[in-house]
C-alpha cells in the first residue's frame, strides 16, 4: 500500500510540474498582450507636449550622470600639489 501511495504521490506532483509549466507559458504571452494593450493606450492618452518634458527630464538625467562620473574620476586621479620651489 505504502509503494502505491508514493507513486500515486509522485504521478501527481508531475503532472503538476507539468500543468505549472504550461500555464507560466499562456501566463507570459497573456501578460505580453495586456502589457503591449497598456502602452498602445497610454501612447494613444498622453500629451503631445509631454514629449518635450521628458527629454528635458532626460537632459537633467545625462548631466547628472556626467557629474558622478567626473567625480568618479576626480577621485581616480587626485590633482598632485606641486612642492614650491625654492630660489
Amino acid at each position: 500500500m505504502r509503494s502505491r501511495r508514493v507513486m500515486l504521490e509522485l504521478t501527481r506532483s508531475e503532472a503538476n510540474d507539468e500543468l505549472t509549466t504550461v500555464m507560466q507559458g499562456y501566463e507570459e504571452d497573456d501578460a505580453a498582450f495586456w502589457d503591449e494593450r497598456y502602452h498602445e493606450r497610454k501612447k494613444r492618452l498622453a500629451d503631445p507636449d509631454d514629449v518635450f518634458f521628458a527629454a528635458r527630464d532626460r537632459k537633467k538625467e545625462i548631466k547628472e550622470q556626467i557629474k558622478g562620473l567626473q567625480s568618479g574620476l576626480a577621485r581616480q586621479h587626485p590633482k598632485r600639489r606641486h612642492a614650491k620651489k625654492r630660489s
